[in-house]
Formats: structure tokens, C-alpha cells, sequence
């Protein structure tokens, strides 16, 4: 392995320890190529899409392999074809690292993979929060989140009837870029009761929420009691901002004053929202894995 500064000499020594106790890293799919990033396939204008951190679970890790679970949302396992190449970020307390890795090969049953097998890197550098997004390594550009707390909860079931149409008849038209011009910040028609929202970063996404970072200017407005009405922007793949309904798990400040949140997704007033979000983040990651 290629000399790394003293401080990020132990590396291997942090993916040791994740994996002894259970612990997870997150992965992303590395979309780089020779011409730049890989757009949406059929498009004219080669738009980059955002990029999903995928948090998961490390089973295993030595000199040899790193094994992981597939990443999976709302009970469905995400597909990734040996030979993809991912980009990994792991961290114990303060220490975080950021690397290029490989699918090597996907194992599981039914018909569907739980654990993928990944290269061991052979370059691994030191990050930390603030750095991670432009590090020499890899760039990963993060979807963009909208939270507003929902003062009415009965009220997002119209408002989900209609983000389903919106996003069904974009993906029907011929005529459709999935650029999208619908600012995310934006309520929109048939919108919920909510109050004064504020715009986040999604951090990572996991199998029943996702990982947000919020400014800490916008920090007055997070209320540990609300449920959210939430927007996420998988544009280009996903023609329109994803409308759905989250409730707040947990929260920490880090050094910044920034607040790191997770957010659980909230299907029980409306069920039926439920499989409609999962076919647009299965569609999202088919479409920019291929």
C-alpha cells in the first residue's frame, strides 16, 4: 500500500474494530468515468444525478475481503452488479477514512442479495466531516432535503395522492428531461399543514429512513416532537422532488453547531405511499448503476 500520513496509518486497525462490533459503513457507487460522470441514461444532456450513501452493516474485514450487507430500503434488497466500484467512508468517533472499493461478488437467498463481498482498497485517506464531500479521493454530491414540520398529519394524504401523480405522469411523458424546475424548497399544489421549513444535505440513507445534516443557522427551527413533511431530490432520474412523510429519531451537534439528524420514514397514515417510495429509490439506483 502506497505511503499515507502517520494519522490516517490506522486505518485498518478502525475496520477491525467497526466490524468486531457489529458496526457499519457507508458506501456509495463511484460514478466517475474517463469523460467525466456518467449521466441518465437516454439523455441528451448528460446531467450528473446526486449520489446515496448507503449505510450498512460490516460482517466481516480483513487483508483479503470486506463483507457488507447489500443495501436495502423498506424491505427491498438494492441490486449492485459485481464490478461496480463504490466508494466507502468509515469512521470510529473522530476518525473517518474515505476509500475506492469493488463488488466482487453478491451472495444471498430467495432470490435477493444480503451481503456483498468488497475489495480490500489499496489507498485510504483521512477526512473529516467537513472535508469528506471534496477529498482527493472521490467526490460524492449529496441529494439535497426540505423539512417542514407537519402541523396537521391527516393532511399529507392528499399531498402524497398527488407527489405520485406528479412524479407517474413526468415519467410517462416523452417530452420529460428529469431536469426538474419545481424549486425543492417549494410547497407546491395540495400541500400539507406544515409550519416554516428549513433545506438539509442528506447525509446517508438506510432501510427505513435516511441521515441529514442541517445547517446550524436553520438549527431554532428542528423540533424533536414533529413529524415532517419531507422532500427529497433524486432529480434527474426522479423527475420531481419525493414527497413523504418522516419522523424525527434522534439528533447530535457536532464542533460546528451543525445538527446531524436521523430521520425515521412515517407510513402509517397513508400505507399505500409506501411501495411508491421504494420503486422511485430501486429506479434511482437502476438507472445510475447501469
Amino acid at each position: 500500500m502506497p505511503a499515507v500520513r502517520r494519522r490516517g496509518e490506522r486505518w485498518q486497525e478502525t475496520l477491525a474494530q467497526i466490524s468486531e462490533r457489529g458496526g457499519s459503513v457507508e458506501i456509495a457507487i463511484d460514478r466517475r468515468s474517463g469523460d467525466g460522470f456518467r449521466g441518465v441514461p437516454g439523455e441528451e444532456v448528460r446531467v450528473p444525478p446526486p449520489d446515496l450513501l448507503w449505510r450498512v452493516r460490516v460482517h466481516e474485514a480483513n487483508d483479503e475481503r470486506i463483507v457488507v450487507d447489500s443495501p436495502s430500503t423498506l424491505g427491498r434488497s438494492i441490486r449492485i452488479e459485481p464490478g461496480t466500484r463504490l466508494i466507502v467512508v468509515m469512521s470510529v468517533g473522530q476518525n473517518r477514512w474515505i476509500f475506492l472499493s469493488q463488488v466482487c461478488s453478491a451472495q444471498g437467498s430467495g432470490g435477493r442479495d444480503t451481503t456483498l463481498t468488497l475489495s480490500v482498497p489499496t489507498r485510504v485517506e483521512r477526512a473529516t466531516r467537513r472535508s469528506l464531500r471534496r477529498v482527493s479521493t472521490a467526490q460524492i454530491n449529496p441529494p439535497g432535503v426540505y423539512c417542514w414540520p407537519l402541523h396537521d398529519p391527516a393532511s399529507v394524504v392528499a399531498a402524497q395522492a398527488h407527489n405520485r401523480e406528479q412524479i407517474a405522469g413526468l415519467l410517462r411523458s416523452p417530452a420529460n428531461t428529469g431536469t426538474g424546475r419545481v424549486d425543492l424548497g417549494s410547497l407546491g399544489e395540495m400541500a400539507p399543514d406544515v409550519g416554516p421549513g428549513f433545506r438539509a444535505v442528506l447525509s446517508n440513507i438506510g432501510g427505513g429512513g435516511v441521515g441529514i445534516t442541517i445547517d446550524a443557522a436553520d438549527s431554532s427551527l428542528v423540533e424533536s416532537t414533529k413529524l415532517y413533511w419531507t422532500k427529497l431530490d433524486l432529480r434527474p432520474v426522479i423527475p420531481a422532488p419525493l414527497g413523504l412523510v418522516t419522523r424525527l429519531a434522534h439528533t447530535h451537534l457536532d464542533s460546528q453547531q451543525n445538527i446531524h439528524a436521523g430521520l425515521a420514514f412515517e407510513f402509517g397514515l397513508d400505507p399505500s405511499h409506501r411501495p411508491f417510495v421504494a420503486d422511485q429509490i430501486e429506479r434511482f439506483m437502476r438507472q445510475t448503476t447501469a
